[in-house]
């Protein structure tokens, strides 16, 4: 929309060589016209259009293309070579990534009909490259349900990934020769395993070689042609509470693993993260994690009571009463922020080590993710 005072030079009914001051005004908004119809030579069934410049210099030149009778036809232009083609098939209509749409026609028997002008360059001429950089992510998602290594056709697509079986790789294609395109990826509420987004070997996802992602998660995934950038998505930090619902007994001067037998909650990851069979918890995603162990002794006067915290069946640190103090119900707890790995898993365990055995009760485990990606 032009604005109240022109910026062009307008038109008088006095001036003369008006012909050239049309032209002239023409020729400056020219590069607007790209793969506009050009109706004084089209004649059935060739739809002729305007050629010029793609954004990267390549010349298109005026052209027609040949459409079919009775159908919908789908024209679009290649977005590499410019190249003009129209289909009955929906098939490049979709493909985004290669292909720009154009025009939509309903054609009649022996006539053009009617047809939807989709040409949309983001408001820069000639098809510039300035536009909205999630608009092309409109397309119907792409179902996915089990390893699938995405070629050229998934860019600028969104893709949902669902399944309840078992865990699976993505992997994407290869960054070279695909900066500026993007891929979605939309993890389904029903999910319940763990879907690794893979780049190709040797590339990387924001210095990642993968990027394990869970239920009700998004990633918008942008190629720069060296790397996988994260510009917009939803991440869900895994957070995770194991308890001990009843009195436990920890005999003098023995290791003993917590028996954590309810799970408070267990957000993110997936259902197998929180074991009560085995009394731990795994990390399913390598990062940074905020950990709180916590071991109540119920009641009498012990020395050497400690809450331990175990890591992959090892103990990783503890925190140690003063001896003679831990009286009646005193917490025993230790915290610490540290990375973990993947297939980590942290346990807690109680020792005592004259005055018992001892009751322990009201012991809890409890991990948080920090989101980083």
């Amino acid at each position: 929309m032009a604005d109240s005072t022109s910026l062009l030079p307008q038109m008088n009914a006095t001036q003369a060589n008006k012909e050239g001051l049309f032209n002239m005004l023409v020729a400056a908004m020219s590069p607007a016209a790209l793969y506009g119809v050009d109706s004084q030579n089209s004649t059935w069934p060739n739809l002729a259009y305007f050629g010029g410049r793609l954004e990267d210099g390549t010349a298109i030149a005026n052209g027609t293309v040949t459409l079919t009778t009775s159908a919908t036809n789908y024209v679009v232009a290649h977005r590499t070579t410019g190249a003009v083609t129209a289909s009955t098939s929906n098939t490049n209509w979709n493909n985004t990534a290669t292909y720009r749409r154009l025009y939509r026609f309903t054609t009649g028997s022996g006539a053009f009909g009617t047809w939807d002008d989709l040409r949309y360059f983001g408001g820069s001429s000639g098809g510039g490259a300035a536009y909205d950089m999630f608009s092309s992510l409109v397309n119907v998602e792409v179902s996915i349900t089990g390893a699938t290594a995405l070629n050229s056709s998934a860019f600028n697509k969104l893709h949902v990934c669902s399944g309840t079986s078992a865990d699976y790789p993505v992997t994407l294609p290869s960054v070279s020769g695909n900066a500026g395109k993007m891929i979605g990826l939309r993890m389904a509420p029903g999910l319940t395993k763990l879907v690794t987004v893979t780049a190709a070997s040797g590339e990387f996802i924001d210095g990642s070689a993968t990027r394990i992602m869970w239920a009700n998660e998004v990633a918008i995934l942008y190629c720069d042609g060296v790397t996988w950038t994260k510009v917009a998505g939803k991440s869900i930090a895994a957070q995770i509470k194991m308890t001990r619902t009843s009195t436990q007994s920890i005999p003098n001067a023995t290791v003993t693993t917590v028996d954590l037998d309810a799970t408070a909650f267990a957000d993110g990851m997936d259902s197998g993260a929180a074991d009560l069979t085995n009394n731990r918890a795994y990390i399913r995603r390598p990062g940074t994690y905020a950990i709180q162990a916590q071991v109540v002794y119920a009641f009498g006067v012990v020395s050497g009571a400690q809450c331990r915290l175990d890591l992959n069946g090892s103990n990783y640190g503890a925190y140690t009463f003063p001896d003679g103090t831990n009286t009646m119900t005193r917490p025993c707890i230790y915290t610490a922020i540290d990375k973990f790995a993947a297939g980590d898993y942290l346990s807690v365990s109680a020792f005592v080590s004259t005055g018992g055995p001892a009751n322990i009760a009201s012991n809890i485990l409890v991990l948080r993710e920090q989101i980083s990606w």
